[in-house]
């Protein structure tokens, strides 16, 4: 949905956790986004402004090669007076065998972070997504609150330990 869009249809919920919910909406013309409205947690709205804003721009920050190359228009918002962020929609690997066919995609997408400086603690199947674009597949590791995500200098061993843990648990499905 673009910047300019005043009123969405809710199609689906496609997921919540501890910082909100996610909804797959889309506008008059049919364009769709997923919408993560943050929740307040009882640090207040102007906070939950702040980590929707930081979610936004941790998006932008990694992400910025695709924003550019697909038109991706990352950035928060307030909707009904909750601070949203818009974003992409993504496909999830629904089977064992996807999830186990992608893990050097998925390895690529966290050396991606790596090399922009940051470290994500919540690799789990629920927060990988995918797109294909020419003919291939290309990982989104999802989910860039500030509680997840954030600058940091380190080895990169988070890596393969969250590699591992993935291997690990294939066949759960994504959403458990």
């Amino acid at each position: 949905i673009g910047i300019k869009t005043k009123n969405v249809f809710v199609v689906s919920l496609l997921g919540s956790g501890a910082d909100g919910k996610v909804l797959l909406v889309a506008n008059s013309k049919g364009h769709v986004s997923a919408m993560k409205l943050i929740k307040e947690n009882g640090n207040g709205r102007e906070n939950a402004i702040k980590e929707a804003n930081q979610e936004a721009q941790n998006w932008n920050a990694v992400y910025e090669d695709y924003c550019k190359l697909y038109g991706w228009s990352i950035r928060n918002e307030l909707w009904m007076g909750i601070p949203a962020v818009i974003m992409p929609v993504f496909n999830q690997f629904t089977t064992k065998e996807e999830r186990l066919g992608n893990l050097d995609g998925i390895r690529k997408c966290l050396q991606l972070f790596h090399s922009k400086g940051y470290f994500h603690d919540d690799v789990y199947w629920r927060n990988i997504g995918y797109f294909k674009a020419d003919g291939k597949i290309t990982i989104i590791l999802l989910d860039l609150h500030p509680n997840r995500v954030c600058e940091q200098k380190n080895n990169g061993s988070w890596i393969n330990t969250a590699i591992n843990d993935l291997e690990k648990r294939a066949n759960i499905e994504p959403w458990s």
